[in-house]
């Protein structure tokens, strides 16, 4: 067997679900959910330079606060932890699709998906963004959503 033909995508795509369960999809004109617009977030593989610099970053600031603690573990606070979580979170994001973030109006790139991750109320995106990434799974060749 060619192992190479397991490759994962560059990419993979998440088709985001509310808090219902229930696949999000963007809402059309009449008011009811438009289902060719399904509302997904594009991620970077696991095996790409963007995850690598998100992990790095995340074992630096373990070890410095480590340092900072006299070699002793030293969790972060509650929202610095929620913070660096949409920071590594951004970092490793392609695109939006069909999602509008207007608290973070006229924001792009990285800076919009920081917002988006660091919202408190929308913690449930976060979590699900996250569980999403760690499956090197959702990330095969024919771009498999979830």
């Amino acid at each position: 067997m060619d192992i190479t033909t397991q490759r994962a995508a560059p990419t993979g795509v998440l088709h985001l679900r509310g808090l219902d369960g229930q696949r999000l999809y963007s809402t059309g004109p009449d008011g009811k959910p438009d289902l060719s617009k399904p509302v997904r977030i594009h991620f970077y593989s696991p095996g790409s330079a963007q995850q690598a610099e998100a992990e790095a970053r995340a074992t630096q600031r373990a070890l410095k606060r480590m340092q900072e603690n006299d070699g002793r573990p030293n969790p972060p606070t509650p929202e610095v932890r929620r913070l660096e979580a949409a920071e590594d979170l951004a970092s490793v994001t392609h695109s939006l699709e069909n999602l509008e973030y207007p608290p973070a109006e006229g924001a792009q790139g990285e800076a919009l998906f920081r917002a988006l991750y660091a919202d408190a109320d929308l913690g449930w995106l976060a979590t699900q963004s996250a569980t999403f990434i760690s499956s090197w799974g959702n990330f095969k060749p024919s771009s498999a959503t979830s």
